[in-house]
């Protein structure tokens, strides 16, 4: 801290204060030492008084706001100028054509020392220089009094806040770290085991604190930190941990030597990057095939900002192109990549709350629970604050509509969302749309041969495109069908074939272990109310797979108004397409769930048609 001089010291890490050499200088009330506050996030860059007003009050300002900040520029150009300072260039606080400026060197203000200490750490850490390493990074640790900007509350300085708890964080695993280097792992696990418990989604605290108890002779604990990692990722991102967790746990699994004492050179530096940068994509998806058009225009573009919504039927491969599109992308995006599963359609779950969504977000980000906002909205303002200035990649899977999603949405900048959803996402505004489709035959066939891998049995290309063709060019068809393939090597493409034409219901033999299309089909009929579950039940024993209004109104005893309503609802939820202005698609193997629906819940709903004299006949 400067006492050499005269000169103005400012604190931030902690409670604002300021003083000049031993004397405080009083600041005055919260508003007055917020203005000041976004003052010194800026130092030495003009800010408009309309961004101080934004800064301070954000989205509800008072009436005569703009008033009441250059009041309280004045009264602060007064506080923090010299003793017997007349002249303006002895000013501290500046005013400029493009807005008030505070003035000052990095070394006034113990954030920009912190951070300066911090860099210091890291460079003796990468020279090996263990002493002085450690002796900076607890000068940088000792510099905190208590929460940043204690006492004021915004959504800017909020997300400041988290931008310092997230180095000290940083400053904290450095620590760790090199007191594991000096083999000093035993006295550090308490200090792990406290930090790990407030910040739970965090992997490298996880990662040093096994490290930790392994070298202590605790092998057991340390392998159930990866388990309660694993069970927290999963509940709250559903993420699997990351890949420097897993070679951890793998070594500790097979006492890896190399693991039991400090190593003779320093360990890979603690780098800074937000808590969000953790690659947290599921792995490249191999099914990717016969989805280039699609690629093309999800990573194409050259707008950085751009939301982008992947609709389509159940099975037709909304997420695998979604990873395998953020995958592309994610070097263009620095600030790191969020994988987050809504569970819209999840087996035996709920979906996901905006609320509870933004709070794992949230945490994501390095907030900790106890400072969470209450309310959605709050939550909200504050993830868009967060994202301000970040280059970073959103992938919302799964949503179940716009309320879910829309909270969950950055604000202007350069962040890029990818969503995908069973249903249109139609009242959401500002996106980009995709509709995805089933495969055209050949590629639907390259699919399959992909998922099969090499075969003892010869080709026989026809066999494969009727295979595929029976699919429905549905890629999780598709899939399922080259799983139970891999599995039964004597089976040829042929066998396969007519196995699928002679089965009483294709469905019946789409399946690989537990998973069915029918349960991907169900999870989407279920959602429905029951007006539109008995209409789709009424197209199962329609005749063909196109679907007109006037013949359904009288099929399913609806009024045309009625009948409209029900269609309508059933193709926002991609259960049809659309061939024409009022009429519709059933995709063969919906038609085959819906058929098999009516026989199973409305056994007398087939009599009922039967009584409608040419409408409708049983489709084979």
């Amino acid at each position: 801290m400067p006492e050499r001089d005269n000169r103005l010291y400012c604190e931030v890490l902690g409670a604002l204060a300021a003083r000049r050499g031993p004397v405080d200088i009083e600041l005055g009330w919260s508003r007055q030492q917020a203005v000041l506050a976004v003052l010194l996030t800026r130092m030495n860059q003009p800010v408009p008084v309309e961004a101080l007003v934004e800064a301070v009050w954000a989205d509800s300002p008072p009436q005569g706001a703009r008033n009441t900040v250059q009041t309280n520029i004045s009264r602060l150009r007064r506080a923090l100028r010299p003793a017997g300072a007349t002249h303006d260039r002895d000013a501290v606080v500046l005013r400029t054509d493009a807005g008030y400026l505070l003035r000052g060197a990095p070394d006034q203000l113990d954030a920009l020392v912190f951070e300066q200490e911090l860099d210091a750490a890291q460079e003796h850490q990468r020279a090996g220089r263990l002493a002085a390493a450690t002796e900076s990074v607890s000068s940088a640790l000792g510099r905190w009094r208590g929460e940043p900007f204690s006492g004021l509350d915004s959504p800017y300085l909020h997300a400041h806040r988290l931008r310092l708890r997230e180095s000290r964080l940083l400053a904290q695993e450095l620590s760790a770290a090199l007191s594991l280097d000096r083999g000093e792992h035993r006295s550090v696990v308490a200090e792990l085991t406290a930090l790990v418990t407030r910040n739970p989604l965090r992997e490298r605290l996880r990662e040093l604190l096994m490290l930790a108890l392994y070298r202590s002779g605790r092998q057991a604990e340390a392998l159930g930190v990866f388990q309660e990692a694993r069970t927290a990722l999963a509940d709250q991102l559903g993420i699997d941990p990351g890949p420097a967790l897993r070679g951890l746990h793998q070594r500790i699994l097979t006492r890896d030597p190399e693991l039991s004492a400090p190593p003779r050179r320093a360990c890979p530096p603690v780098v800074i990057t937000p808590a969000v940068a953790v690659e947290q994509l599921p792995a490249d998806p191999l099914s990717c095939t016969g989805r280039d058009a699609e690629l093309r225009r999800l990573t194409g573009s050259a707008a950085e900002a751009e939301i982008h919504v992947l609709d389509g039927m159940p099975g037709i491969g909304k997420t695998t192109l979604a990873v395998r599109a953020a995958r592309l992308l994610a070097p263009d995006y620095p600030d790191g990549t969020i994988f987050l599963r809504l569970n819209a359609f999840a087996a035996g779950q709920e979906p996901l709350s905006a609320h509870a969504a933004l709070g794992g977000l949230l945490e994501a980000a390095g907030l900790p629970a106890a400072a969470m906002p209450d309310t959605e909205h709050g939550r909200s303002a504050l993830w868009r604050e967060s994202l301000r200035d970040k280059r970073m990649l959103l992938v919302l899977d799964d949503a179940a509509g716009h309320e879910q999603v829309r909270p969950l949405l950055p604000g202007p900048g350069r962040c890029r969302v990818l969503i995908t959803s069973r249903r249109r996402l139609s009242a959401l505004e500002g996106v980009r749309s995709l509709e995805l489709n089933p495969l055209p035959l050949e590629q639907a066939a390259r699919l399959f041969q992909q998922l099969t891998g090499p075969r003892e049995q010869p080709a026989d290309p026809a066999a494969t495109r009727q295979l595929v063709s029976l699919c429905g060019g549905l890629p999780l068809a598709i899939t399922l069908l080259a799983g139970r393939v891999r599995h039964h090597p004597r089976w040829t493409d042929r066998y396969l074939a007519d196995l699928l034409s002679s089965a009483r219901t294709r469905l019946s033999e789409l399946h690989a272990e537990n998973v069915t299309l029918t349960a991907a089909f169900d999870r989407s009929y279920r959602g429905l109310p029951a007006e539109a579950r008995r209409l789709f039940r009424c197209l199962g024993l329609s005749a063909g797979v196109e679907v007109d209004l006037p013949t359904t109104s009288v099929l399913a005893g609806l009024s045309p108004a009625e009948t409209r309503h029900g269609l309508e609802l059933l193709y926002d939820n991609h259960l049809l397409t659309e061939s024409a202005p009022g009429r519709y698609l059933l995709h063969d193997l919906v038609k085959e769930y819906a058929r098999t629906l009516a026989e199973l819940e409305d056994p007398t709903l087939e009599a009922e048609f039967h009584r409608c004299p040419g409408l409708t006949q049983r489709a084979g």
